[in-house]
């Protein structure tokens, strides 16, 4: 019987060895521009074996538009830059529903060291 499991065992290694695989390669693009929810984004990546290419963009609430630019690869990994385009605008007088943060509040005299 164990004749039979290793003679499988090494029939079945052979086999994966010989069967191989092919690497991994795409492309998508998609968009979504949505009057009603005023949901604006786009994205396209592109991949060759282990190497990927991609940006994505949208509007933010704020009225910025963001812009990601991304690739990865098996020596570098993922490696990203954002740039953000306009000035972000809050309407006056909503109610803001966030906690103060340590860092929202740190300027040169705001900042003590204890």
């Amino acid at each position: 019987m164990q004749g039979i499991i290793v003679a499988f065992l090494l029939v079945a290694g052979i086999l994966a060895v010989a069967y191989g695989h092919d690497h991994a390669h795409y492309k998508f693009a998609y968009g979504v521009k949505d009057p009603h929810t005023h949901d604006h984004k786009d994205q396209h990546e592109h991949r060759e074996g282990h190497h990927v290419d991609g940006e994505y963009s949208l509007h933010e609430p704020d009225g910025t538009h963001r812009v990601v630019k991304y690739r990865s690869d098996h020596k570098t990994g993922f490696e990203a830059v954002v740039d953000r385009d306009g000035i972000a605008k809050h309407p006056h007088g909503a109610t803001s529903y966030v906690k103060v943060t340590h860092w929202g509040n740190q300027g040169p005299e705001e900042h003590h060291h204890h």
